[in-house]
């Protein structure tokens, strides 16, 4: 049966991404720009034809009338692509462009506001590459009443930077990643944590990533499902989503598609994911290359969530958190830097 739906922030383009796939799944030659440029970004990064047809079937197997009312005709399984799609035609939300580190000598940044330390004169070996490893999770909040049953979890993470020449790279990673492949959480209950088996879940050259990065995490509960093809089928939609950002929007600079590609992962994994398994939830981190530095150079951090008015140590040690399912599951991750520089000093104590 499939899952409930949320609400979509950008049905027309959820709709223009589906018949995009669509083209892709039946191997028909393209008749549009837009569907040229997706077809080819989709072979390009290594979606499969067959991963494609499933997820286009998980849509059609949503009701019409409710496709309909969601995205007008262009829902219709029979709905064609409008020819006139223009490149860069929708308008971005303002944003800033962020300075890109880039390696050589930098300076100790100044981290704690506006009252914070820096060290004067100090200088340190700019980073050459970040690694962001998935840490482990903890349950706030089991699916459905304690006493019905535990969950059994499994995590999806995928990660994305684009590199400064347009390139898209995509990491996706199935977690809990053991020495016998990926396996599942089993036995999850409310106020449990799982630690480990600590995984890479994304790394990369500072020069070879633009602005920054983003990471997408699911938790999925698993039920009747093959996990591995959910893996499949979540990396194919973020290929997906940033490759229809990347043709959309202005060449604004790759942080700003990764900021639009963000909500547009959630709207498609709401549509086109399948529904085997539960879908808990889904979060999307952006990172600009200088938060990762200060997370890299930053003490890890014990996540204590309050339980009967008491934070309680979960021994989750993270630099960031992605909180899914309004709060009732984090999952932490570690960011590391090459090569190793020393730790920010630890604000004064009043």
């Amino acid at each position: 049966m499939p899952s409930l739906l949320r609400p979509t922030k950008d049905p027309e383009i959820v709709a223009l991404g589906v018949l995009a796939l669509r083209s892709f799944a039946r191997g028909t030659s393209p008749a549009t720009p837009f569907e040229v440029d997706i077809t080819r970004t989709l072979k390009d990064l290594g979606v499969s034809p067959v991963i494609a047809r499933k997820l286009v079937a998980n849509f059609d197997k949503r009701s019409p009338s409710v496709r309909r009312r969601v995205f007008g005709p262009l829902g219709l399984s029979d709905a064609q692509l409008p020819a006139n799609i223009q490149r860069g035609s929708k308008v971005p939300d303002p944003l800033a462009r962020r300075a890109v580190l880039t390696p050589g000598v930098l300076p100790l940044p100044k981290i704690f506001g506006d009252g914070g330390i820096q060290l004067p004169g100090e200088q340190i070996l700019a980073p050459e590459r970040y690694d962001i490893r998935f840490q482990g999770m903890h349950c706030v909040d089991e699916t459905g009443p304690d006493f019905i049953g535990s969950d059994e979890i499994y995590i999806i993470t995928s990660a994305v930077h684009i590199k400064p020449d347009g390139t898209n790279v995509i990491t996706t990673v199935r977690h809990p990643l053991t020495q016998d492949g990926a396996s599942t959480y089993g036995n999850v209950d409310s106020h449990e944590t799982r630690i480990g088996p600590v995984a890479s879940c994304w790394s990369a050259k500072v020069a070879d990533t633009s602005e920054g990065m983003s990471i997408s995490t699911v938790v999925m509960e698993h039920d009747e499902g093959d996990p591995n093809a959910y893996h499949d089928q979540v990396d194919a939609v973020v290929k997906l989503a940033i490759g229809i950002v990347t043709y959309l929007y202005p060449p604004a600079g790759a942080f700003l598609a990764l900021i639009e590609a963000s909500g547009l992962i959630t709207d498609f994994f709401n549509w086109i994911l399948g529904t085997g398994d539960d879908e808990i939830g889904t979060v999307t981190t952006i990172l600009k290359l200088s938060e990762l530095e200060i997370y890299s150079r930053t003490r890890l951090a014990d996540f204590s969530p309050l339980r009967d008015g008491q934070h309680v140590s979960t021994g989750l040690r993270h630099h960031f958190l992605a909180p899914v399912n309004d709060n009732d599951y984090f999952v932490g991750f570690r960011v590391t830097r090459d090569p190793v520089a020393p730790l920010f000093p630890l604000p004064p104590v009043d």
